[in-house]
């Protein structure tokens, strides 16, 4: 299990070497604001790393980057073949500052909004 401070260095240092790109229809970038691991003993057999994203707004975290933060996980902490699961929730703005969820762990469910 990462911890969530390390895995917030980790990510942080991801973003420094390869910021994410502006989205071309909200003419914005995402912001990492913290993450964190989920602990799920549903499913002990194959644990499978999951990860809630909180950041600015999860309509500008692109599918290919969500890739590459992956990938540094994978390098840095030797998980392969096992896939990395990311909830990215957005900060809710209306409400001063608390947290959105779209739905389920997993990215399928927020690709369709």
């Amino acid at each position: 299990m990462i911890t969530t401070g390390r895995l917030n260095r980790l990510l942080n240092d991801a973003i420094d070497i390869k910021p994410p790109s502006q989205h071309k229809k909200y003419k914005k970038r995402v912001k990492l604001m913290y993450a964190t691991a989920v602990v799920n003993d549903k499913y002990t057999a194959i644990p499978v790393p999951q990860f809630i994203l909180f950041v600015n707004d999860k309509k500008l975290m692109h599918e290919h980057y969500e890739q590459y933060l992956s990938n540094r996980i994978r390098e840095q902490h030797n998980i392969l073949g096992v896939p990395i699961v990311f909830s990215i929730r957005s900060r809710n703005q209306s409400k001063g500052g608390g947290t959105h969820s779209g739905g389920d762990l997993g990215r399928a469910a927020d690709e369709k909004e």
